[in-house]
């Protein structure tokens, strides 16, 4: 195949994605940030511009991995987000635009986050895909929450964020786009509920949470959901309610 033909460089760029893919699996975030580089040249090349763009933000996570939120945010998802801003409205703006909206949420720029979160959800709804709309959701709903964390000393507008934030969790349940997005999506409208000390409504959350946990993945992402689970499950525990969970329940979970 001609090393200068679309379909080389397409298949080349594949090679590159999962040969970084490896090595980030093997705690190499740097070496598979240079190789994700590499791909997104590859993929552009091809004409693959949506995948050049998701290995760029898979750049912008590679980074974040070793904790470099700030450089990860000026180096790839800024300079990117200008560039989807000029694009037509498509899955990868969307997706940049989230990717952007998440990062700033852990350099604590809520408003920037905020304000990308927004953009992203428009883009999606725009384009009519109910995945793209609750992935924006998720994301918007964390960031809403983390504002309502931030605002906690003035009573009425933590409230008032309190209450968006559940209110977007659960428009991303409702949809039933994607167990993973809406399982999330639970879990944080537990979390919000027990710091609430809204018990009850709780207690009418845990079992659908309960149902899902035993399917929950062996991988990173499946012990998170556990390690936040049982972080809040102790103060269901503690409230001692009808049908709350016991302690051997916590500890299974774990």
């Amino acid at each position: 195949q001609n090393s200068t033909s679309p379909g080389y460089w397409s298949v080349y760029a594949q090679t590159l994605n999962i040969q970084a893919r490896l090595e980030l699996a093997q705690d190499k975030a740097l070496t598979a940030f240079d190789t994700w580089g590499e791909a997104a040249i590859a993929y552009r090349n091809a004409g693959e511009d949506y995948k050049s763009i998701r290995s760029r933000i898979r750049q912008a996570r590679a980074l974040q991995a070793q904790g470099y939120y700030q450089q990860a945010v000026k180096q790839i998802l800024e300079p990117l987000t200008k560039q989807l801003e000029e694009a037509p409205d498509s899955a990868a703006k969307s997706l940049g635009l989230r990717s952007l909206a998440e990062a700033l949420q852990i350099t604590e720029s809520l408003d920037k986050a905020e304000e990308a979160a927004n953009d992203a959800l428009a883009v999606a709804i725009s384009l009519d895909d109910p995945t793209q709309v609750a992935a924006s959701q998720l994301t918007l709903a964390n960031i809403v929450y983390a504002r309502a964390q931030e605002l906690s000393s003035r009573e009425k507008q933590a409230n008032n964020k309190i209450a968006e934030a559940l209110d977007l969790y659960q428009q991303v349940i409702d949809q039933g786009i994607g167990t993973a997005d809406r399982f999330r999506a639970q879990l944080n409208q537990l979390s919000i509920l027990v710091d609430d000390e809204r018990f009850w409504e709780a207690m009418n959350l845990w079992p659908q949470i309960r149902y899902q946990v035993d399917r929950l993945p062996a991988d990173r992402d499946g012990i998170y959901a556990r390690i936040n689970l049982a972080q809040n499950l102790p103060a269901l525990v503690r409230w001692g309610g009808p049908d709350s969970p016991s302690w051997s329940t916590v500890i299974t979970i774990l």
